[in-house]
């Protein structure tokens, strides 16, 4: 059996982790049968280790072993480095931060062949909070990020309108998918949780709050526009601690309350 050592891409990013790492297994052969994958870890500290445990990994990584569960029938995850292992550098970063749509489509399948797929709720709305995302994750190191300041004013506006209001870090990956699977309506600002794009149903519609004048942001766009779903931008935002762009994460959004609620109402009617 061949053994392979994913190497690391920023793998502690659910998206880096998707798109640039799993990603590069469609360049694996495995017509003769499953294969060996070995990983990098770290610890709450961000320290390298040989493997990677259930014990060394954060919680807020654990997105990572959920995802090697789900595909391990092909993809065996293994901490033995007695064999011969090939290194895979994984999927070539395209400009604005895109790959080759090709792994949109490997990645969808590989993941979406394994799990059930559930209904469409056509009154399923949610919104993906980032408002504790800078505590509860700490890549961010308590720093907000990518956050909407004056969410408050809009959340009672949303739950009238029937939506769910979800801290994404609270749920497992397959809870994650289930919800861009089943989900009428998901509206989130430019985030991480939208890498789960790849899984949304095709009556989905996926909307991204994000500055008109982000730099290279064009991410869950292309995921969408190469599975044919259904992908709206909010941009009536004021930017805080710019400029938005893929070398400054620290940016946040102050958000057109008005408009905004006028715009989700144009979606749900």
């Amino acid at each position: 059996m061949d053994y392979y050592e994913l190497e690391d891409r920023g793998f502690y990013y659910i998206y880096h982790w998707f798109i640039y790492m799993l990603g590069g297994l469609r360049h694996i052969d495995i017509s003769k049968g499953p294969v060996n994958i070995k990983i990098p870890a770290i610890t709450q500290n961000h320290v390298y280790h040989k493997s990677i445990t259930s014990e060394t990994i954060p919680i807020t990584f654990k997105f990572i072993h959920e995802s090697l569960e789900i595909i391990k029938d092909m993809y065996k995850y293994t901490t033995d480095t007695g064999n011969c292992i090939k290194t895979l550098h994984g999927e070539i970063i395209l400009p604005s931060q895109i790959v080759d749509g090709n792994t949109h489509i490997f990645l969808r399948n590989l993941f979406l062949s394994r799990l059930p797929t559930p209904p469409l709720n056509e009154k399923g709305y949610i919104y993906i909070t980032r408002k504790n995302s800078h505590i509860l994750n700490p890549v961010h190191q308590k720093k907000a990020t990518r956050q909407i300041l004056n969410e408050a004013d809009i959340l009672p506006g949303l739950r009238t309108l029937g939506f769910s209001i979800l801290q994404f870090e609270d749920y497992s990956l397959k809870e994650k998918i289930e919800f861009f699977q089943t989900s009428k309506l998901i509206i989130s600002p430019s985030s991480g949780g939208l890498v789960c794009s790849l899984f949304a149903n095709k009556g989905t519609t996926i909307v991204e709050i994000t500055p008109s004048n982000a730099i290279d942001l064009d991410q869950y766009k292309h995921i969408c526009s190469t599975l044919d779903i259904t992908y709206k931008q909010f941009t009536d935002v004021k930017i805080i601690d710019g400029p938005p762009t893929v070398g400054n994460t620290g940016w946040n959004m102050i958000i057109n309350k008005n408009t905004f609620l006028d715009f989700v109402r144009s979606l749900i009617h």
